[in-house]
């Protein structure tokens, strides 16, 4: 069982009824007198092994929970096949009446056919072991883009859930067989535990059964979201976030952004012979129809900046993001029609967002000053000096 962040809900892996139980435990957490706590849904599924966990978390504000289950559905129930493995899944709790699934984490093997086929493997014949899920964990529980699985003989899975409704395996880690207790003497692996994060540092830590404690490193190009090192000769930061785009920022002299850019164009400086940053100065045409003061602090400034590099994501969105994910994880006005693309404006803080897409995928992303994107007139004067 796992609570909401507000404990007013209980979300629990039933391992008898083969389902995911929400209940509202606010009663509990107002401390009454004598409180109760009330079923409001149950879930399950055609997978069902026996439910393990169910940890609650957000995708911008939306709320869903990631539940895994263990071993296979005949670990149990001798009648229940042994060949289904009930793995991990991401499920839509909007409607906490009706939740639902929309997505599973799975690996080939756990599909029956080739579960079956690989049921004489070292460590398959315990039915605490095998090729199946234990334990899963996020590293936050805001908008997270990596879930890590124990999956026994499996090793320790990653998973990328940027896109949560197609998420993918990226990487895996099985531990030195070595014959022992655990293992029953076979050469199989023993990944148990729930692993845990060191953010900061792209590693993942956890405890193999068999084997003891691993630190395991993540490449910096494989961890969802991260920033990747800038190509040769270029001095991109790949931090994209309020009003800062690599080492440019909002508000720049030219001189400064020159310097930060090492190069020297009057309104579009290319960061890198592909080019990775754009920078858009303001000048009379991208500044027309603004107050007089706004044109007075934004001449000759940075008012704009964008690139088409993977070094850069705007809140799990990045270059070949489908435009469907991106709508989900960002409130996209509508689109203005420049040519063969199509732009949208997200927020309007202390940055506005920019997205370029084409045929349905992003191919850039950038920051503009939020004064330029007041008003469909302006924004799309905006645009247009952006080409």
């Amino acid at each position: 069982m796992t609570l909401s962040a507000d404990g007013n809900r209980a979300y629990v892996a039933d391992p008898t009824g083969g389902d995911m139980l929400i209940l509202d435990t606010s009663q509990i957490q107002a401390r009454a007198a004598h409180p109760q706590a009330r079923e409001i849904s149950r879930l399950g599924w055609k997978t069902a092994s026996i439910p393990q966990n169910a940890i609650p978390f957000t995708e911008q504000g939306h709320p869903y929970v990631l539940e895994f289950d263990e071993y296979t559905a005949g670990t149990l129930n001798p009648a229940a096949s042994r060949d289904t493995v009930g793995a991990a899944r991401i499920i839509d709790i909007a409607n906490e009446a009706a939740p639902r699934v929309v997505a599973n984490l799975r690996l080939a093997v756990d599909q029956p056919a080739e579960h079956h086929a690989a049921g004489n493997d070292p460590g398959t014949l315990s039915p605490a072991q095998g090729y199946a899920a234990h334990y899963c964990n996020l590293p936050t529980r805001v908008n997270p883009m990596l879930v890590a699985c124990s999956f026994i003989a499996s090793g320790l899975r990653l998973f990328n859930i940027s896109d949560l409704l197609h998420p993918r395996e990226i990487g895996y880690f099985v531990a030195p067989t070595t014959p022992n207790t655990e293992t029953g003497y076979t050469e199989s692996d023993y990944a148990m535990s729930q692993p845990t994060f060191d953010v900061a540092h792209h590693e993942i830590w956890y405890t193999d059964g068999g084997t003891g404690f691993y630190v395991i490193k993540v490449a910096d190009g494989v961890w969802p979201g991260a920033a990747t090192p800038a190509p040769s000769g270029c001095p991109a930061t790949g931090r994209l976030a309020g009003r800062q785009l690599g080492r440019i920022r909002l508000g720049m002299t030219r001189a400064a952004a020159h310097r930060a850019l090492a190069s020297g164009k009057p309104y579009v400086d290319p960061l890198c012979p592909s080019p990775a940053v754009h920078v858009l100065y303001g000048g009379p045409k991208q500044l027309s129809g603004l107050p007089a003061p706004s044109r007075r602090a934004l001449r000759g400034r940075v008012v704009a900046a964008w690139s088409a590099s993977r070094l850069y994501a705007l809140r799990g969105v990045w270059p070949g993001t489908r435009l469907a994910v991106a709508r989900r994880r960002l409130s996209l006005r509508r689109g203005v029609r420049m040519g063969a693309a199509t732009w949208y404006v997200v927020g309007n803080g202390p940055a506005a967002g920019l997205v370029e897409v084409r045929r349905g995928v992003v191919v850039a992303l950038g920051i503009a000053d939020p004064r330029l994107t007041r008003g469909s007139a302006q924004t799309r004067r905006l645009l247009r000096a952006l080409g």
